[in-house]
């Protein structure tokens, strides 16, 4: 796998690691045994979730309409990721697409069974940043 984080999530997403260490070296262990995986919790801070949280997603044609916890409304265009292939490569069925479309650990998910272990979600924090802002003043 290749990629780069930007410094800020780099830095979080270790800090997430350190917390989490046991966690993740426990899931990692049954991911090898084939056993069902652990939920680890996401980073927070004092209490307040460092991470925005969907609340409330529907699709307009291959526009997403997201609610996050903070109140703030943002459109986000999907065509790229229908387009995108890979694990996405689902979404272009439009029965995947509009019909499993909800809300799964604090995100935009699609899932045909409601079990956040076996869905395709999306990162909170891209959608709130990309996205394109539509809340009300």
């Amino acid at each position: 796998m290749r990629g780069r984080l930007p410094t800020l999530r780099l830095k979080l997403a270790l800090v997430w690691t350190e917390i989490h260490r046991d966690e993740l070296l426990e899931t990692w262990k049954r991911a090898q045994n084939n056993q069902e995986l652990l939920s680890i919790d996401p980073l927070h801070l004092g209490g307040d979730w460092m991470l925005p949280t969907v609340v409330q997603v529907y699709p307009v044609g291959n526009v997403l309409i997201i609610q996050f916890d903070d109140g703030k409304i943002i459109q986000w265009d999907a065509q790229p990721l229908r387009e995108s292939g890979g694990v996405f490569a689902r979404l272009r069925d439009d029965r995947v697409f509009f019909g499993e479309l909800t809300v799964l650990n604090g995100t935009v998910a699609w899932s045909n069974d409601f079990d956040p272990h076996h869905c395709l979600d999306l990162d909170p924090l891209r959608l709130y940043e990309g996205g394109q802002d539509i809340t009300l003043s």
